[in-house]
């Protein structure tokens, strides 16, 4: 009885448990009813990241900077500026250890410039400021600026501002004879108003991909270059006068144009000034861009654009191209491997000229043979300094006075010969010096003419007497 009844609560107990997992069990799926299953209000969306983690990424300063600056101003008269600035707009440097506002001056700002003597003149006058006119930029100070007069300027600027404050930056670039390279970054968009201005030379710029704002490029003798990314955001108004004028972004949401006029009606003045429109180029304080080089080209491209070959190094890959196109093989020259490997400065071969000798065999590069004469002498049939072996001309063997076949073979025409003169054109003289038995007994081959000296007197140097001679017996 005690197992039937064990029996019995086991089957009870199954029999719960099968009735519990026929409702929870995932082997037994409930019965398709969409409708309260799948509803709206049980539907949760996919957790979404932080929106800091992607609007408002910002990408981290790197390291290795130089220590923050603000309002500094960098001037050379025979050298060139190069380096990496780290400017922070929030850094606030004391009055008196700041830069006159006269260290400041350039070509940027001369409306300034002019502006301040006008002010001068009226304080002179005893006049008061209120009465002056305004200067464009308010007499303010560049938070970077960098000038040479005779050099270039290649500069990396970041820009930050620390109290995450959007304030503007104004980085100024000049130089007289020297080009310009600006490469500016920002990690918050702020506003820039940048200045690169050279006399002689090429300007290029880069700028951050967040800018927007007004763009004048200028350039007397050269070309404007701006890269298609910012052409694509670019909105150009004239293009006159060797000047471009355009806007990077939204102009119209900005309100670029819709300046009010330079002078309004004022009923003191006599007669009344008629209102005249300003250029909104000149009179606009936002984001701006202005590149100018009178003898050289102007580039403007973003910073996160990468490099061009032509940017790189304009004379290198020039100077690279011309060797390139003088030697082969991209300008390299090759030395030598060693004393008669015949490598050539351009080649890999035995010969300077290339793989083989310019005419003629390896053996021979002056041909096929020897240049003059056979393989064993190459200058000639004989040693042009060994007299060959036959009857001694009137000049000792060999020599073109020699025995031969020659024109003055057999001595000549100041000797016995057989040649086209005979005995010598001038008579039976031989004009050489006596022979040894020995020679006159060697024959080779060739006949010679025997000359009669019975009855013919001598000197004592062996020549025939005059008998002219005086002292002659």
């Amino acid at each position: 009885m005690i197992l039937e009844g064990s029996d019995s609560s086991d089957s009870k107990t199954a029999s719960t448990v099968r009735s519990e997992g026929s409702e929870a069990d995932p082997q037994s799926p409930p019965p398709y009813s969409p409708s309260s299953t799948f509803t709206s209000g049980d539907h949760k969306p996919l957790p979404t990241p932080p929106a800091s983690a992607t609007d408002d990424y910002e990408p981290r300063l790197p390291q290795g900077l130089p220590p923050p600056c603000n309002h500094l101003v960098q001037r050379r008269s025979n050298d060139s500026i190069k380096g990496t600035w780290n400017v922070n707009l929030a850094m606030s440097i004391p009055d008196v250890l700041l830069a006159p506002i006269e260290d400041f001056d350039g070509t940027w700002n001369e409306a300034d410039q002019k502006a301040r003597k006008e002010r001068k003149k009226l304080e002179k006058k005893g006049k008061r400021r209120s009465e002056t006119p305004p200067t464009p930029t308010n007499g303010i100070r560049p938070n970077l600026m960098l000038s040479s007069n005779n050099g270039s300027v290649d500069a990396k600027v970041h820009v930050i501002s620390s109290d995450d404050q959007p304030r503007t930056g104004l980085i100024v670039t000049e130089t007289r004879n020297g080009s310009i390279v600006l490469d500016i970054k920002t990690y918050t968009p702020l506003p820039l108003r940048i200045y690169a201005l050279s006399e002689n030379g090429s300007v290029r710029v880069r700028v951050p991909s967040t800018f927007e704002g007004a763009v004048v490029a200028t350039t007397k003798y050269g070309s404007i270059k701006i890269s298609d990314p910012i052409k694509s955001h670019m909105t150009t108004f004239s293009g006159v006068s060797d000047t471009t004028r355009a806007f990077i972004g939204d102009w119209q949401s900005v309100g670029f144009g819709a300046t009010p006029a330079s002078s309004s009606p004022n009923p003191n003045d006599d007669p009344p000034l008629p209102t005249t429109p300003s250029d909104p180029f000149l009179s606009w304080s936002g984001p701006l861009i202005h590149i100018v080089s009178r003898n050289g080209s102007v580039h403007l491209s973003y910073s996160e654009e990468a490099r061009n070959e032509d940017e790189a190094g304009g004379f290198s890959s020039a100077f690279k191209g011309f060797m390139s196109g003088l030697f082969g093989g991209g300008g390299e020259t090759r030395e030598r491997s060693g004393p008669g490997s015949g490598q050539g400065p351009s080649g890999s071969g035995r010969f300077p000229w290339g793989d083989g000798a310019p005419w003629g065999s390896d053996r021979h590069p002056w041909g096929n043979g020897a240049p003059w004469g056979d393989t064993k002498h190459p200058w000639g049939n004989g040693a042009p300094w060994v007299p060959p072996m036959g009857p001694p001309g009137p000049f000792g063997r060999g020599g073109p006075f020699a025995r031969g076949d020659g024109s003055f073979a057999r001595g000549g025409p100041f000797g016995r010969g057989c040649g086209f003169s005979g005995r010598g054109g001038f008579g039976g003289s031989s004009g050489c010096s006596r022979r040894s038995g020995s020679e006159r007994n060697s024959s080779h081959g060739n006949d010679e003419q025997v000359w009669d000296r019975d009855g013919v007197e001598m000197d004592p140097y062996g020549f025939p007497k005059d008998k002219k001679d005086p002292s002659g017996a």
